[in-house]
């Protein structure tokens, strides 16, 4: 199967589409005058610090203040081999991978929790329970002995800001190389999950610990270090290094707040995190992204250089590649299956739901199969669509309920197969008997729906708006409760010319001007809101 990586810089915004066979797997986009924050590393002043929340406020220089859990604050001698070794593949590791999604506090990638507003900052949990001990370090000291207000802290992000909330930020700093991922302020070696051959697992930890300093900071093995010579990681692990002296110094004499680090674009983001040997090409349309891509690729990766190309032609990169539609169909609530089935796919505060409907498909046999085919193809769909749409927190897949067990059991399975493409770290839990999957995905921004689009002014975010008839219904109320007010004068109602349409063939309308002996004048005003109108006596 053929894997490329496409790269568009248009005005004012870089796309990134990972695609397979023509069928888009990953979707990614930045503007150019609003980069993502999240890995880059800040010189931060407490403000205010909480013991009631086991949590601080950080100014780091943005409009919000930053939120520190006490779980993200380092513990001097903090130190040991990781038990079980952390997925860094986003260069932002979980230094606790022994505690599950909802044992991690209120940082937990799967499960976010509000923020209260503050004068200061970006908010905090809304619910903050007591901290819950990790099973792979004891006991935390207090947030309230660990920081004070007016302490300099070198923090680095690791949610953006989002709504009304300030970014989450920790001091567990990780700077990503291309096969390495340094954690200057702990001494552990690890290896990504994703590596499961133990053989390879033992080599990998072996060539860190020889190469690591005995008073330095910690490593982990990325995924694309699987299967390189001990000299690409050693010169990658020296990379970091470098890089960490910088910020050290950086961090010393900058301002406060201020930016020691910033993250590297979505460009080389890209490349340092997902072009690797089993891309069979990365094709780009701007020669200047072409040109860094290929001096980037050859300090590490020279085997991949000839693996870039710029497109050439008149007509845009996606649209040639044929993608441009079916990232156009990420912004869609309901995704069509192949098979006349459905998605249905809505993003509320706490959760997004997606729904699975038969449709059109009707099946061949019985409504077991026909259910179970149905379930199977919106298994991968499902699957696709939070990875494409970025979908984080908590998500719950709704299934057609399936009598028997064993199908059950079949379309979990092939949705954790599914999920298991995914880059983000995610946690499934089983299947229940009414169908229904509940997960936790990483998430470290909006989702693609919510960056891309703002509330309806007409609605109001709520995507529904009250019906014609209804405020019809209204109107005709508020007509009675006028006539009761004023005995004498003409009625008269200021609406929509929709809903002035739709009151004018109402048959109590007429019933009403007979039991009230009065006349209604209709005026239709077209700047009026659906679910506004006025009913005024002349």
């Amino acid at each position: 199967m053929a894997t490329e990586i496409l790269i568009s810089n248009s005005p004012g915004e870089t796309r990134v589409a990972v695609v397979r066979d023509g069928v888009l797997l990953e979707y990614d986009n930045e503007r150019h005058d609003q980069r993502s924050v999240v890995g880059n590393i800040y010189r931060g002043r407490v403000t205010r610090v909480l013991p009631g929340m086991q949590a601080a406020f950080v100014d780091i220089g943005l409009d919000r203040a930053a939120f520190l859990y006490v779980d993200e604050v380092t513990v001097p001698g903090e130190e040991g081999e990781l038990d079980a070794e952390p997925d860094a593949e986003a260069g932002l590791v979980d230094l606790d991978p022994g505690a599950t999604e909802a044992e991690s506090g209120p940082e937990t990638e799967g499960a976010e929790q509000d923020l209260d507003s503050d004068p200061s900052a970006a908010g905090a949990p809304s619910e903050p329970g007591p901290p819950v001990p990790s099973r792979t370090r004891p006991p935390r000291p207090p947030i309230e002995e660990l920081l004070q207000a007016g302490q300099d802290v070198l923090v680095q992000v690791r949610k953006a800001p989002f709504a009304t909330k300030g970014a989450r930020v920790t001091t567990y700093l990780t700077l990503p190389g291309r096969f390495v991922v340094y954690m200057p302020t702990l001494r552990r070696l690890g290896v990504s999950r994703k590596i499961t051959q133990e053989t390879e697992r033992r080599r990998l930890k072996e060539i860190l610990s020889t190469h690591r300093n005995a008073q330095e900071g910690g490593f982990i093995a990325r995924t694309s270090c699987e299967g390189q010579a001990r000299q690409a990681l050693a010169r990658d692990m020296e990379f970091v290094r470098t890089l960490w002296s910088e910020v050290e110094e950086r961090g010393r004499s900058g301002p406060v707040p201020g930016l020691v680090l910033a993250d590297l674009d979505l460009v080389l983001r890209t490349c340092r995190d997902a072009f690797s040997e089993q891309v069979d090409r990365l094709v780009a349309d701007d020669p200047d992204d072409v040109e860094r891509l290929r001096k980037r690729v050859l300090r590490h990766s020279p085997d991949l250089a000839n693996r870039i190309h710029l497109h050439q032609g008149t007509i845009p990169l996606f649209e040639a590649s044929g993608i441009q539609g079916q990232i156009d169909r990420i912004f869609e609530r309901t995704v069509r299956l192949p098979s006349g089935g459905s998605l249905v796919i809505d993003e509320a505060e706490a959760l997004t739901a997606i729904d699975v409907n038969t449709g059109r498909y009707v099946g061949r046999k019985n409504l077991e199969q026909t259910i179970l085919a149905t379930n199977l193809e919106a298994a991968a769909a499902a699957a696709a669509q939070i990875r494409l749409r970025d979908l984080g927190g908590i998500i719950v897949v709704d299934f057609i309920d399936m009598q028997l067990p064993e199908s059950r059991a079949r379309v979990y399975d092939a949705f954790v197969r599914a999920m298991a493409e995914d880059r983000a770290k995610a946690q499934l839990g089983p299947i229940n008997e009414f169908g229904l999957v509940e997960l936790t995905r990483r998430r470290t921004r909006g989702s693609v729906h919510r960056r891309h689009t703002e509330p309806c002014p007409y609605c109001g975010g709520r995507g529904r708006i009250r019906s014609k008839t209804s405020i019809c219904l209204e109107i005709l109320r508020s007509l009675v409760q006028q006539a009761e007010r004023h005995p004498r004068g003409q009625l008269w109602v200021s609406a929509m010319p929709e809903v002035a349409q739709s009151l004018s063939q109402h048959p109590q309308l007429l019933a009403l001007e007979e039991r009230l002996g009065r006349t209604v004048t209709l005026e239709a005003r077209s700047e009026l809101h659906q679910e506004v109108f006025h009913v005024t006596v002349r």
